[in-house]
Order: C-alpha cells, then sequence, then structure tokens
C-alpha cells in the first residue's frame, strides 16, 4: 500500500512535467514558425524595395549580421537596418549627405518685417503632409546633413518605409532652407515643438543649429547693425523649449530677422522733411530718414524737424509718447531734438516736444 502511495504522486510529477516540457516546445515552435515568418516578410518586402530603387539588399545570417538595405536613394546615402537594444529589436532607418555634398540654394525670402507662420515653416520643411502616421522618432544631426529615424519592432511594409524614405529626403533638402531663414522661423519652430509629435525632435535641433550660427555670426557685433527694414538694433532674442531650457539666437529687436543687416556705427537721425525726396540717406556720419515717409519707430539718437506740420509732428510725438520699446524709452528724455527755424511750429506743438525729449533747440 505504502508503495502504490508513493507512486500516483510520482506519476502525476512526472506527466505535469511533461506536460510542461511538450507545452514549452510547441510555444517555442510556435516563436520560431512566427519569427521565421517575420523574417521571410521582411526579407521579401526589404528585396522589393531595393530592386526598385537599384539599392543593395544583404539578406543577413549569422557571420554577416542582420538583413540591411543601403545604398544611393536620390541623391543621398541609404541604410536601412534592424538593432536590438535592451532586448528589444528596432529598425533603423539613416539618410545622409557626404560633407562635401552642395546644399540647395537658400530660398531667396524678401524680407517682410514679420516672423514666419507655422504654416510656412512647417509647408517649407515638408513641402506637403504626407499620408503617414510616424511610430518612431526621427532625429537630425550636422546641421540636418543626417536624418535618423527609429522605430521599435521590424518594420515590414514597403509603402510605410518608401513614404518614410520620402519624408526623410524632403527633410534633409528643407533643413538648409529653414536654417538659413535664421530668427524670421524662430517663434514658428518653438510653435511646432508644442504640437507637431512627428516634427518636434527635428525642430528642436533646428532651433539649436540656429541660435549657434545666428550667435557666431551676429553675437560679437550686434550693437551695430541695423534692420534695414525696421531700422531697430540686432539684439539677443531666448526661446524657451522647457522650464529648464532655452535657445539663444540672435536677430532683429523688431522683426527677429537674422539675415540681412545694415552695418552702422554712426548717428541715426530721424527727420521730418516735407521736401526730402529719399526715405534715407547719409550726411556728415549719420544715418538720416524720413519719418513723413518711414512712418514707424526705429531706433535713433536725435531728432532733427526741418519741414512739418503741427500735425505731422504731433502724430510723430504720439507714436514716441506711446512707444512701449525698453530699449527706445528711457532714451527719449535724454535726446536732442532740432527744430529749424523755417518750420513754423505753434507754442502747443513745442511744449509737446519738450515734453517727449531732454533739449528742444532752434537750429541756424
Amino acid at each position: 500500500m505504502n508503495d502504490l502511495a508513493d507512486f500516483f504522486p510520482c506519476l502525476f510529477s512526472f506527466l505535469w512535467l511533461f506536460w510542461l516540457f511538450i507545452a514549452a516546445g510547441i510555444s517555442l515552435a510556435k516563436f520560431s514558425l512566427a519569427k521565421s515568418q517575420e523574417t521571410r516578410t521582411r526579407q521579401a518586402s526589404w528585396e522589393t524595395l531595393a530592386q526598385k530603387h537599384n539599392l543593395t539588399f544583404v539578406p543577413g545570417g549569422w557571420l554577416s549580421g542582420g538583413a540591411r538595405v543601403y545604398g544611393n536613394y536620390r541623391g543621398c546615402q541609404l541604410r536601412l537596418e534592424t538593432f536590438g537594444r535592451n532586448k528589444q529589436t528596432y529598425t533603423r532607418i539613416m539618410l545622409s549627405v557626404p560633407a562635401n555634398h552642395p546644399s540647395l540654394p537658400p530660398q531667396n525670402f524678401e524680407l517682410r518685417g514679420s516672423p514666419m507662420s507655422v504654416g510656412e515653416v512647417t509647408r517649407l520643411l515638408v513641402l506637403r503632409r504626407l499620408p503617414l502616421s510616424l511610430y518612431g522618432e526621427l532625429k537630425a544631426e550636422v546641421n540636418g546633413r543626417i536624418i535618423r529615424h527609429e522605430e521599435a519592432g521590424v518594420v515590414s511594409s514597403e509603402k510605410y518605409l518608401q513614404s518614410v524614405f520620402d519624408l526623410m529626403v524632403t527633410l534633409i533638402g528643407s533643413y538648409p532652407q529653414v536654417l538659413a531663414l535664421g530668427g524670421e522661423a524662430m517663434p514658428a519652430l518653438q510653435e511646432i515643438t508644442k504640437i507637431d509629435r512627428v516634427l518636434k525632435p527635428v525642430v528642436v535641433q533646428l532651433l539649436h543649429d540656429i541660435g549657434r550660427e545666428t550667435t557666431l555670426r551676429l553675437g560679437g557685433r550686434a550693437g551695430r547693425l541695423f534692420c534695414p527694414t525696421c531700422l531697430t538694433c540686432c539684439s539677443r532674442h531666448e526661446v524657451r523649449l522647457s522650464w529648464w531650457q532655452t535657445v539663444t539666437y540672435y536677430g532683429c529687436r523688431g522683426c527677429g530677422q537674422s539675415r540681412k543687416f545694415l552695418n552702422w556705427p554712426g548717428d541715426v537721425v530721424v527727420v521730418l522733411d516735407k521736401r526730402m525726396d529719399a526715405e534715407k540717406f547719409h550726411q556728415n556720419g549719420a544715418l538720416r530718414v524720413n519719418w513723413l515717409q518711414h512712418r514707424h519707430l526705429f531706433d535713433f539718437d536725435a531728432v532733427e524737424i526741418v519741414q512739418a506740420t503741427d500735425e505731422e509732428v504731433e502724430r510723430f510725438a504720439v507714436q514716441v509718447g506711446n512707444d512701449t520699446d525698453p530699449h527706445r524709452q528711457p532714451r527719449y528724455e535724454r535726446m536732442r531734438c532740432v527744430v529749424s527755424p523755417e518750420c513754423r511750429l505753434s507754442e502747443n506743438t513745442r511744449r509737446i516736444l519738450q515734453r517727449m525729449f531732454g533739449a528742444v533747440e532752434v537750429g541756424n
């Protein structure tokens, strides 16, 4: 009886272990079959894609590593492969242009005195919104000459991979265009980081690259540079990416542009003169700008009223009185204003000028 009592528990244990072994074998076989099917699907898709675009396909193996596709794709060097990280398989696409490869010349956008909109910058970056839901992350390196995409899992869809390739080619071509825009694109790029998950990593890198380029080019001489549209100085700006991260760049204090400047170390004089044909000209080492034609405030060091009506002078004074620019505001009370003896201003207009400026004098 004791022998039988010991036999049945042993038999049940053996059967239980045998069942576990069989179940594990079945699971392993299913897993191997699934992986084999996945590998065949991927290889067929990648090989078709390679043949379609005259790329090289390597099926991979124990000695040669994983499958990969590489070659020239629309003027760029492309590499498609898988790799492992933290026990997870990823698909990686890398697109690059060699260091000596010429970039597309920047588009010749006219200065307009205002930053570009989110829509304008987005269209410039991707040309058109592709019918693509990107599941991984895009990254830009080396001033946009390298674009990477990494995505969890093994990507086999030929159509999806084709769309990612085309998006990356577009970005590698448009990156230098947006980089060349500099400060005009910065507010829109900052906004894109908040609303576009796909483009955010590339746009963040663009912000850093614009900041670095404008600081190197303009930072050391910003105080001598004037925007030809706004006639305000080049200055330091900050874009906040998060509560701990900001990007510094240099551009016009008014419109933010960082492409074109007047290098003017001398004085700037605002002139009110109806007889003056040109909006601005140089005279005796000073840049003279006729407010009656410009009609907007800018950075100036002195005021000359040559020939203007009381109404015109008072309109100018109203602009000065309402000016909220922190750079200009404190300077008005120390500024010299010269009124030509030929300009017959009323006592009320003269009193307005005296309240605005540090010294109001009658010229010779």
